[in-house]
């Protein structure tokens, strides 16, 4: 089953809050799993993928995030910019 990544809420302690009120600690958001197999119960429109992109983008390169990220630090030129 589909299960969008902007369907949650992340809060400053890492936990997130999926919007069926079931909270997921750090542990929890490891992995996700989709169902590749062609067979999806409902289609995903195009503006909601790219309002799930833009919010997966914004966390990404946010300024919290990209503190913590090494990988992301790790790419960062000296004026501290990523290449895309």
């Amino acid at each position: 089953m589909y299960s969008s990544s902007c369907e949650t809420t992340r809060n400053s302690t890492g936990i997130e809050e999926s919007t069926d009120g079931m909270i997921l600690g750090p542990e929890d958001l490891s992995y996700q799993i989709y169902d590749v197999s062609g067979e999806s119960n409902s289609a995903v429109s195009t503006e909601d993928l790219k309002e799930c992109l833009k919010k997966q983008l914004e966390f990404c390169f946010s300024r919290e995030n990209l503190s913590k990220d090494l990988y992301l630090i790790s790419q960062m030129d000296s004026d501290q910019f990523i290449p895309i």
